[in-house]
């Protein structure tokens, strides 16, 4: 039995956009859209491409909010909730809880094209024949497989999968070439606002359709590149003003394209008098690189996985065989210290060092532990595999990395993706947000649901290797995040925003 709408939305007439309605939309664009990197997940289900609502509307309407209030210049949570409750509708926090209807109509007017859905892995058999590889073998390139963690099959699916005699397992699917077109429409405000206002909250939905359009995405991973979009050559409804932004670069000059919408928009003075918690345009850094033929995601993806994790720079070379060397990172040897006090002397892969034990307090104090690498996102889901002692079970030094807040998360505030240019060339864009979960969100960032404590007095332990020595992490004033956006600007000569 379906529910009736709430009075106060049914009155209003939440989706009346007819011509002939009362409140006629201040805008209504339809533009084509198509998906230049794969899209992972995506559907109702986790992980899982829908075979049904191939375009899910509210996960696009969650990211035109996200991005909307990332290019807002309110001051705080109170005036931010106001003004997205005016636009996007919502329950109010009122002791009588009245609600508005969402003057926002989002929809897929048609699906053009559901694109090839298919596993980008493979789980096959281990070499000794007992049981099947954690890693897949991917038969996409490698740098996006670095990319495409979350498909990988747990531990549990892979033992099912043995025991039932299978030989390999694939991995969770993604969906490529994905063409659709989507309507958005923005009905004027029951009261009547002034002339100005109604600018103002059509320019902000503009420029929110642009920034998802070219810095977001559909489905998972979105951060780091996938389910980017591209506009085609069906656009309608856009004013004059906007057809050149969402049209796309020649790749002759695609920083110049950029850099004017870049400077053109709210992004550049958006910048609220204090911090506040919600992922914010103000203070953020843009770069971009030169247009190559293909491959534009993966050099960034390629460029990532270097610094975390590559050989010299984010790891020690590999040792008696082994397939990854001592990270250059302080989160592993933080764990083991962590384990041991827990659960005594493990004999591990890579011994901590003499330093990391001595930081960690057993008792609360006023300094805790942040891991530098806190700074590309949480949670961190860190697990052991090549501790001598522990071949096939969990290591306790297992950890997840989370902050002190429901489900643990904060977004990645950088964002790597590819846009695409007229003639089909892509250029790499990196997006830097200012905002950190230790300087905004409020919460501890714990592991396991625990903060570790460091001894008072000392310092936050940061990376060796040449990323502390070459003077990245001093480039980016200490934070991971930032030197990184250093360290790919310099290498790459990409573009910086001024």
């Amino acid at each position: 039995m379906r529910r009736k709408l709430p009075k106060e939305i049914e009155y209003q007439g939440a989706y009346d956009f007819s011509p002939n309605g009362t409140r006629e939309p201040l805008l209504d664009v339809t533009i084509g859209l198509e998906c230049i990197t794969p899209v992972i997940g995506g559907g109702v289900r986790a992980r899982e491409p829908d075979t049904v609502d191939i375009v899910r509307v509210p996960g696009i309407r969650g990211q035109l909010r996200f991005w909307w209030r990332a290019l807002g210049s309110e001051p705080d949570p109170a005036t931010l909730f106001a003004n997205e409750m005016r636009v996007w509708g919502g329950v109010s926090g009122d002791a009588d809880g009245a609600a508005l209807a969402s003057r926002v109509r989002v929809s897929v007017e048609k699906v053009d094209d559901q694109g090839q859905v298919f596993s980008p892995g493979i789980h096959d058999l281990k070499r000794s024949g007992n049981g099947l590889r954690p890693m897949p073998t991917w038969s996409v390139n490698q740098d996006l497989g670095y990319g495409m963690f979350p498909l990988q099959r747990n531990r549990d699916e892979l033992t099912a999968a043995f025991r039932e005699g299978k030989p390999n397992l694939p991995t969770w699917k993604i969906r490529k070439s994905l063409r659709f077109t989507l309507r958005l429409q923005l009905r004027a405000e029951a009261t009547g606002p002034s002339a100005r206002d109604k600018t103002d909250d059509v320019e902000r939905i503009l420029w929110a359709l642009w920034v998802w359009v070219h810095f977001g995405g559909i489905g998972g991973r979105t951060t780091r590149g996938f389910g980017a979009l591209a506009p085609t050559a069906n656009i309608s409804g856009l004013p004059s003003a906007w057809t050149q932004r969402f049209t796309r670069p020649p790749s002759s000059d695609p920083t110049a394209w950029l850099r004017s919408s870049w400077q053109e928009g709210p992004m550049r003075c958006t910048a609220p008098p204090v911090p506040v918690g919600w992922t914010h345009f103000g203070g953020s850094q843009l770069a971009v690189g030169a247009a190559i033929d293909e491959g534009a995601h993966s050099l960034l993806l390629n460029e990532l996985r270097t610094f975390r994790q590559g050989v010299s720079w984010g790891r020690e070379p590999s040792r008696r065989g082994k397939p990854a060397g001592q990270s250059h990172w302080p989160e592993p040897h933080m764990l083991r210290v962590r384990a041991e006090n827990a659960e005594g002397h493990t004999d591990w892969a890579h011994t901590p060092l003499p330093a990391m034990r001595k930081l960690v307090s057993p008792t609360p104090t006023s300094t805790e532990w942040i891991p530098p690498r806190a700074a590309f996102g949480l949670p961190i889901v860190v697990k052991f595999m090549d501790d001598p002692e522990l071949r096939g079970l969990d290591s306790p030094a297992d950890a997840t990395i989370g902050l002190e807040r429901p489900g643990g998360r904060w977004m990645s505030p950088l964002r790597l993706r590819p846009i695409a240019c007229s003639d089909g060339k892509h250029i790499p864009v990196m997006l830097l947000f200012a905002a950190r979960p230790w300087t905004c969100a409020g919460d501890s960032i714990t592991v396991d649901g625990k903060p570790i404590y460091l001894k008072e007095g000392t310092a936050q332990p940061g990376p060796t290797g040449p990323i502390e020595s070459d003077g990245w992490m001093a480039r980016g004033s200490g934070d991971a995040a930032r030197a990184f956006f250093e360290w790919l600007s310099a290498n790459r000569s990409f573009w910086e925003r001024p």
